[in-house]
């Protein structure tokens, strides 16, 4: 998976660099016996791990809005709004 974490903005097969590795990455998305729950603790254990080493922790958010309404590709209006909140970090960590 450290394939995908160097290169976010590349598709999968791009990142794993071959088609084994592509392969082995969606094997892994589709396994079973991992759940998002237990990847998005691992990340959340991590992270509080890495700011206790801080007496302050910026907490920034980001909010992007995407309009691709006027995009000749586009065959019917659409808008796209992400939302991104660390709501957990702003109100826990940061001062």
């Amino acid at each position: 998976m450290d394939n995908l974490t160097l290169k976010p903005e590349a598709t999968v097969l791009e990142a794993s660099g071959s088609w084994a590795a592509t392969k082995a990455t969606y094997d892994f998305w589709d396994s079973p016996y991992i759940k998002p729950d237990q990847i998005r603790q691992a990340h959340i254990d991590s992270t509080l791990e890495r700011i206790r080493e801080y007496d302050c922790v910026l907490a920034i958010q980001d909010t992007t809005e995407f309009n691709y309404s006027n995009h000749p590709a586009t065959v019917s209006s659409s808008l796209i709004r992400l939302s991104h909140s660390f709501d957990l970090f702003s109100t826990t960590f940061g001062h």
